[in-house]
């Protein structure tokens, strides 16, 4: 189970580099990535856990906007 969550991340992390300005274009492929290490309790590569942040910060944010007043 290991080997295809790996490539895949490898995989997505190319797409990205080709166009790493429109990352967003990638953005529910990186959060399918990022759950499935974190299913399988698989250390996220350094290159991963840069966009974890950034979405786990945009979730954040949204939640913030969204609270009731």
């Amino acid at each position: 189970m290991k080997q295809p969550i790996v490539q895949t991340a490898e995989a997505l992390m190319d797409d990205i580099a080709a166009d790493p300005v429109n990352w967003r274009m990638w953005e529910d492929r990186l959060r399918q990535v990022i759950a499935a290490h974190a299913d399988n309790n698989l250390a996220l590569p350094a290159q991963l856990r840069v966009y974890a942040q950034w979405l786990r910060q945009d979730d954040e944010e949204d939640q913030y906007e969204n609270m009731p007043v």
